[in-house]
């Protein structure tokens, strides 16, 4: 017993298991990539083994609890941070097999207690007894079930997500009809075979089913019938008026050419056969998936295929086996709730002056099983409805408006369990942060000191001078408001700055603003048609018989025929479904892009400056949007003719009426668009969008970081002390761009009007700036902490510079418009600040044990053993900023998808990069990787958990935060060059640690 314990409990196996689960959950990450969900939730997050390594993990915890006497008093903190996990591993459990989740769907003014639940099921019903069983299928998996019930045995196998029915007429087959059926303005062709049963909304529709069926079609001596527990209205197709009634579950002939309504649904007969097979097809375009059951009883077998369609409710088919009658089902089950919700009204709002949603919510009523009225409430994004234990969630809308899908979820012990792990993991780290004796505060005493925090101001810029000048109108021509293509209104300054940033990635071009380029297509589009300014691949240049990196806007057409030369190319591209498009397809949609936007600005298509309707959800329009429109109204000639009358005037060099003209769009904006922004938040984003902040910075950071890094490497081979001077200076010229970088967050987050922090481009700003504050707070004793922070801000800057980061300003979807976006993004993003400057510090100590030799050795040694505590602090820091910032994630999920963990992959990756760093932080206990070797060559590979988190989920892997993804070009590339160089120092620096310092260690 003793053996076992010692086995199961040693520090060895702890490590073990981090790296086993983070290995696992990884690799599910791209099973669900390369596969789909379902596969990898059978073989990886739903598997027996893993439930097995999971339950392996809390037996090692709780007897390293007792092992290093957590229970004590100075030891509180990591007791409380231990038993968390154990918790949150309990949680999980009960919320796997204890728990229900499903939708509702609901149209304006419809009550129902019914909702669809996610999981699927297979069942087999006899005349006195049935059995089901939850399954999870996959095609990849193979996985099949069996149910064995009254002497009968039924195989479920030969699953396919994506199938259509095909009908073939047989002599051996089954009776068989297709049918419209039409309910809510949403219609669907049915396949019904003899003894099939459907759900279409809330109704059944049953065919010779022997089951009950709110409508039935029966099949009588050669003659279908169709029956209903309403009224049935017969119409004919050709009139569409009511020909023939019948009463309640009485019979009437069901013929084609005829609608028959009953319930709010319709229904047509399409076609009838005697005799046919029912054939599964597999189509990209399926709306039905299948499964196959083999049902043996004795001597005799017999197969058949049972589709389902994915958001209805599951597929019931009855067979007729040696004389008795037996039920099959696959599908989604329909579940009931102990009360029902009415739906009142769907709200959807949309961003002012645009169509891109804002939010949306429904106003629901709830009622007792009465169906009395118990209470009104409003459900939307990240507001939800608690009813008894069960929560419903805002989830999704039908395409009209009329209707609302809802999330339903029932696990109240689950997320009681679960929530107190987290209260008690942050209660724990907490009190490892701030409670005397703790690892962490010994580390904080030999190495940090505390930071000053800086108030910022911001100072208002100098007035204009007098409007005489061309440079004066084209100033007045970037004040201008104007819609984008995404509904926001913005600075004409700010559309200008995006186009050619867009079109070639500069801001300026042979000395000429973005709003002097702009403003020369527009007035003199002949010449600047003919300027060099879209950046192509070489592929495209071959393609249009280009000799440079960049190309005109004519060079794209046949000077002959003007015909545009890339057509063919491009709608071969946009044919391809996105999974198929390669390299040079993304290449030609991007530079068609790039053409489009310069034809929308020399047309004046661009120009969405005039909101001509005053309605709430209104779209700006541009002259070329009525050039069409005859006998136009004095609003509507305003529109058609003031910018020709400001490039007239232009020309004819009338600065001060091209600028009146301006002043008059101005005036129009104010009195017709609903919530302009402000004059204020105009100046604001111009003068955003001219300073260049980031890019200063990030220049600023490089040089000052490089030239102090290089300084403190001097003095350290040297075996020379920094002088105090030195470090003061070194402070006080960081402060700068420090302050400038911080002026830059405010101003952006001013000016989207949201935390800057809620998108790729944004979130590099702010992981650069958690870097720097990282490195004033650990710069007490070394400066070459503060110096690499700055260098590694400024690389981070840079790679927010490149031309796969989108910096466009942008509106929130609406699950990001919640108070949880500050907290979790915040936290979790600063902790990637925090860890990066551990990855720094380890290859810095690598680089100092390459450079060690006789006569640096002593000091050499001294600086890395400090720097290896800064490494541990800081890396301490990140993890539980980390931690703390997942599991605040987990919350947020909770309140706005009505489940804490779905095995996202940004989700499992940030758990990932929990485990891994709770490895790294480990590995002083645990004998094969104790020294402060190991431990540095770890927080250096160890960040590229981080880079997967980050990067390589948003832009490889799919999942639901979809919203910070784009394109990352050839990262890939430079990641596997750069394990490649990092892996070589690190040998090197391995090589001569044991020449200097392994006896030692």
């Amino acid at each position: 017993m003793n053996k076992v314990k010692k086995i199961f409990g040693s520090t060895t196996f702890t490590g073990f298991l981090f790296i086993l689960i983070a290995i696992s959950l990884g690799m599910a990450t791209i099973v669900e990539t390369v596969y789909d969900t379902s596969t990898a939730k059978i073989w990886i997050y739903n598997s027996t083994w893993l439930e097995i390594v999971y339950l392996l993990f809390t037996i090692n915890l709780t007897i390293n609890i007792f092992k290093f006497k957590l229970f004590r008093k100075e030891k509180l903190p990591l007791l409380l941070f231990h038993l968390s996990f154990i918790l949150i591993i309990l949680g999980g459990g009960v919320t796997r097999y204890f728990s229900h989740e499903g939708l509702l769907h609901l149209r304006e003014g419809e009550t129902t207690n019914r909702y669809l639940s996610s999981n699927k099921i297979i069942s087999i019903q006899t005349t006195d007894n049935h059995k089901k069983k939850e399954v999870l299928f996959s095609a990849y998996a193979g996985t099949s079930y069996t149910l064995h019930l009254d002497g009968y045995k039924v195989k479920f196998s030969n699953y396919n997500p994506k199938v259509i029915k095909e009908l073939k007429s047989s002599p051996n087959g089954t009776p068989t009809i297709q049918i419209m059926v039409i309910q809510n303005f949403h219609s669907q062709n049915v396949i019904l075979q003899e003894g099939e049963k459907i759900y279409f909304g809330n109704q059944s529709i049953g065919f010779s089913s022997q089951k009950d069926s709110d409508i039935s079609i029966i099949s009588k001596n050669n003659k279908l019938l169709i029956t209903s527990s309403s009224p049935i209205t017969q119409m004919t197709m050709s009139r569409m008026a009511a020909s023939q009634v019948s009463e309640p579950k009485k019979t009437m002939d069901f013929k084609t050419r005829h609608a028959y309504q009953t319930n709010g649904v319709q229904i047509i007969l399409m076609k009838s056969l005697q005799s046919a097979k029912l054939v599964a097809k597999t189509s990209s375009k399926g709306e039905y998936e299948s499964v196959t059951a083999t049902i043996e009883k004795g001597h005799i077998e017999r197969e058949v295929t049972i589709f389902n369609q994915t958001g209805l409710p599951l597929t019931e088919k009855t067979l007729n086996i040696a004389g008795n009658t037996i039920s099959l089902s696959f599908g989604q089950q329909e579940l009931t709730l102990p009360f029902h919700l009415h739906l009142k009204k769907f709200i959807l709002e949309r961003y002012n002056n645009s169509n891109s949603p804002s939010s949306y919510r429904s106003i629901v009523d709830v009622l007792n099983t009465q169906q009395q009225k118990e209470k009104s409430v409003e459900i939307s994004m990240n507001n939800t409805l608690h009813q008894g234990r069960y929560r419903f969630y805002q989830t999704s809308y039908d395409q009209d408006e009329k209707g609302t899908i809802l999330t339903v979820n029932n696990d109240y012990w689950g997320t009681i369990v679960t929530y107190l792990g987290y209260f008690l993991m942050i209660l724990g780290m907490t009190g490892a942060l701030f409670a005397p004796k703790t690892r962490f505060q010994k580390l904080i005493k030999r190495s940090v000191t505390p930071t000053l925090f800086l108030l910022l101001s911001l100072l208002s810029p100098n007035q204009a001078q007098a409007k005489t000048s061309q440079k004066d109108v084209i100033k007045e021509f970037g004040k201008v408001w104007v819609q984008s293509h995404d509904g926001r209104v913005k600075p004409m300054s700010t559309i200008a700055n995006d186009f050619l940033r867009k079109s070639m990635w500069k801001t300026s071009y042979k000395g000429n603003s973005a709003e002097e380029v702009m403003w020369g297509i527009l007035t003199n589009p002949q010449k600047w048609s003919g300027e060099p300014i879209i950046k192509i691949t070489p592929y495209i240049a071959g393609l249009i018989h280009v000799d440079s990196k960049y190309a005109s806007y004519q060079d794209f057409f046949n000077p002959a025929t003007r015909k545009y030369i890339l057509l063919e190319e491009i709608n071969q591209a946009y044919q391809k479904a996105p999974n198929l498009r390669h390299q040079k397809d993304k290449d030609l949609m991007k530079v068609d892009e790039k053409v489009n936007i310069f034809n929308l600005i020399q047309n004046q298509s661009i120009l969405k400056t005039f909101p001509y309707k005053k309605e709430k959800q209104s779209t700006w329009i541009s002259p070329s949007d009525i050039a069409n429109v005859s006998n136009s109204s004095p609003e509507e000639l305003f529109i058609k003719k003031s910018w020709d009358l400001i490039f007239d005037e232009y020309h004819s060099k009338h600065y001060e009426k091209a600028i009146h003209y301006l002043e008059a769009i101005d005036k129009y904006q104010k009195k017709n668009a609903v919530d302009l922004p402000s004059e204020r938040k105009n100046k604001l984003e111009r003068v955003y969008i001219h300073s260049n902040i980031f890019l200063y910075t990030f220049i600023l950071y490089l040089i000052i970081g490089f030239v102090a890094l290089f300084t403190c490497f001097i003095s350290i081979l040297r075996n020379k002390e920094y002088s105090k001077r030195f470090n003061i200076t070194l402070d006080i010229i960081l402060v700068i761009p420090f302050l400038l970088h911080t002026i830059g967050m405010v101003l952006r987050g001013i000016v989207s009007g949201h935390m800057p922090w809620s998108n790729g481009y944004e979130s590099m700003l702010y992981v650069a700036w958690s870097m720097m504050f990282a490195g004033f707070i650990f710069a007490r004793k070394n400066p070459i902490i503060l110096s690499g922070a700055a260098f590694l801000s400024g690389i981070t800057l840079f790679i927010a510079h490149l031309s796969w980061m989108n910096p466009e300003i942008t509106f929130l979807v609406p699950v990001l418009k919640s108070h949880w976006l500050t907290f979790h993004v915040a936290i979790i993003t600063a902790s990637y600040g925090f860890i990066g400057i551990s990855m720094f510090i380890g290859l810095t100590n690598m680089i100092l044990w390459i450079f060690t030799n006789k006569k640096n050795r002593t000091r050499i040694e001294q600086t890395i053993s400090q720097l290896s505590d800064i490494n541990e602090a800081s890396m301490i820091l990140g993890l539980y900023l980390l931690t703390i910032g997942t599991f605040l994630g987990g919350i947020w999920a909770n309140e706005a998808w009505g489940r804490y963990w779905g095995w996202d992959p940004k989700e499992t990756w940030s758990l990932v990069t929990i485990l891994v760093y709770s490895f790294i932080t480990h590995m002083r206990i645990i004998p094969a990787f104790r020294g402060n070797f190991a431990f540095n060559a770890a927080s250096i590979f160890g960040f590229y958990a981080i880079i997967m988190t980050y990067l390589g989920v948003n832009y490889y892997l799919s999942g639901l935060h979809s919203y910070g993804s784009g394109e990352a070009g050839n990262t890939s590339i430079y990641c596997f060059i750069s394990i490649l160089v990092l892996t070589v120092i690190t040998l090197f620096a391995r090589w001569r640690f044991r020449i200097y310092f392994l006896n030692k260690e």
